[in-house]
């Protein structure tokens, strides 16, 4: 039998050769501030509402009588159907608003540069000492 530990580090590696690799040679090349522009845009603002809407659920929502040291943990988060309907339709809203902030309204519209990008002559045709 292969040991635990090998069977682990394999798997790993495949899914490192397999998934990244391929999405690496597959898909576009994603520069560095597009990253961290998708980052600052999307995720901080989605992780920062996560946060409040985990202090919400905390604080409206936790029935602290309903704490137990069984096994069982208690009743504490059963009501409202928090243990399911309440992460579904959290996921499917921060999903929706996902694609929905993902659309972007000016994407058709053509952006002038802010830079001259036409050069004077043509390459080769610049001759030296005849400015």
């Amino acid at each position: 039998l292969i040991p635990g530990a090998l069977v682990v580090l394999i798997k790993a590696w495949l899914v490192f050769l397999i998934v990244f690799v391929w999405a690496r040679f597959s898909l576009a090349r994603i520069r560095t501030d597009q990253i961290l522009e998708f980052g600052w845009r999307m995720l901080l603002p989605l992780a920062v509402l996560q946060v409040v809407l985990a202090a919400v659920y905390r604080l409206y929502l936790f029935d602290l009588s309903g704490m137990s040291d069984s096994t069982y943990g208690g009743t504490a988060w059963d009501a409202f159907g928090i243990p399911f309907l309440v992460p579904a339709l959290t996921t499917i809203l921060w999903l929706a608003l996902f694609f929905l902030l993902l659309n972007d309204t000016g994407k058709n519209e053509r952006t002038a540069r802010m830079y001259h990008v036409q050069t004077v002559q043509p390459a080769g045709t610049h001759t030296p000492g005849q400015d």
